[in-house]
């Protein structure tokens, strides 16, 4: 059985630091990291995930503008916004119709991440 990948996109190291603890507990592989939204859409297209997370707030381009970008190369891409700003009705209704599939709230917990990846099933990861 093929791990699931991901990458992790936040312009806080610490934040990235905990994202991979707990997508590591839950069983991902990280394959890599960006802190701003041409790092990720490079990362993306060269690694190819099964999942993103996505921070809202970065340098260079917003996690919305990313995942638009991401979504226009590849519909089916996965992609969680995970951030502090998760109380913000008009954000995430932002982040919704940019083809985010859900949105967890900054701090969470292992649980709390891994119920959101849950919710929207990732890709199965296809490679051989």
């Amino acid at each position: 059985m093929l791990t699931m990948r991901a990458l992790i996109v936040d312009n806080n190291e610490f934040a990235r630091a905990r994202l991979k603890e707990a997508l590591e507990h839950i069983g991902f592989e990280v394959v890599g990291e960006a802190d701003d939204g041409l790092d990720a859409i490079e990362g993306y297209r060269n690694l190819k995930p099964d999942i993103v997370t996505m921070c809202v707030t970065m340098p260079e381009m917003d996690g919305i503008e990313t995942t638009k970008k991401i979504k226009e190369e590849d519909p089916d891409a996965t992609i969680l916004m995970v951030t502090a700003l998760a109380s913000s009705d008009i954000l995430m209704s932002e982040a919704l119709e940019a083809g985010v599939l859900d949105y967890l709230g900054k701090p969470f917990t292992v649980d709390e991440l891994n119920k959101a990846i849950e919710g929207i099933k990732p890709r199965k990861p296809k490679r051989l």
